[in-house]
């Protein structure tokens, strides 16, 4: 499946358009994407792992389509195709909270050292 992926990016996102879609109606946010708004990059932007698509379930580098502010829906401009990891990560969190947590375990990881 990854094959096909990287060979037609189209059919990534596609299948990305279509589970948003579906998301979008069971949180009841807005959604007005097009296939040509999802950008697939090589790399997660946020932890720099090359994307992979599992066959029968995701994976932590399978590609998926965050929300930036979530209560805003999928709409051009509000979506960035990040790492499956990258997005359990953020979950709900603010971008504040997640700067805390980060900063709260790399202190507390250097007072190891």
């Amino acid at each position: 499946m990854l094959q096909k992926i990287r060979a037609d990016p189209s059919l990534a996102a596609k299948r990305l358009l279509d589970g948003a879609r579906s998301r979008a109606k069971r949180f009841g946010v807005p959604f007005a994407l097009k296939a040509t708004d999802i950008r697939i990059p090589e790399l997660c932007p946020v932890l720099g792992v090359p994307f992979a698509i599992g066959t029968r379930r995701s994976l932590d580098a399978s590609p998926t389509l965050d929300r930036v502010v979530p209560s805003r829906g999928y709409v051009p401009g509000n979506v960035v195709v990040v790492s499956m990891k990258a997005n359990r990560m953020k979950s709900n969190a603010t971008a504040d909270e997640l700067l805390r947590v980060g900063l709260f375990y790399k202190k507390l990881v250097e007072s190891w050292q």
